[in-house]
């Protein structure tokens, strides 16, 4: 057993870093990150993108990540749901159900709580042109990287 744990340590300490950066993108840390982030945060990320666009600095990632965390709140919401909690309507349609199971469908990835949600309504809005395109690379950077080799591609 402590082989296997020694193996896992050396694996991933090498790349702790960049998991911690990686970690910063997930909604669920989206409360702290309005309170402030560190200023050694998402540093390797940064570095690590700009071999995709040659722009990306921490201090604009980090300046991305904290608007579009103040306005997760207004972004997740669908215009239904927008529109029911105005007129305080309480229908029963499909998008509403889904937010309330908070799970992602794997046809409508609705659980609104994840990276691929983040992803998906910077998609959606058309967000990844101008107001979260270092962002939008990040949340691909994050999206396409294999599980079983992230170490392999990490060290690019």
């Amino acid at each position: 057993m402590d082989g296997v744990i020694n193996s896992m340590e050396k694996r991933f300490m090498s790349n702790s870093q960049i998991y911690l950066d990686l970690s910063w993108l997930s909604p669920q840390n989206f409360e702290q990150i309005q309170s402030g982030l560190p200023n050694e945060a998402l540093v390797n990320l940064a570095l690590k993108l700009q071999k995709f666009d040659s722009s990306v600095t921490s201090e604009n990632l980090k300046s991305e990540l904290i608007s579009f965390s103040v306005n997760w709140e207004y972004l997740k919401k669908s215009v239904s749901e927008s529109y029911s909690s105005t007129m305080q309507n309480n229908s029963d349609d499909d998008d509403e159900n889904e937010i309330k199971n908070n799970k992602c469908n794997t046809l409508t990835l609705s659980c609104k709580n994840c990276a691929v949600c983040c992803y998906n309504i910077l998609m959606k809005y058309k967000l990844y042109c101008d107001a979260y395109s270092k962002l939008t690379l990040a949340y691909k950077y994050l999206l396409t990287l294999p599980s079983t080799q992230v170490s392999q591609y990490i060290n690019i």
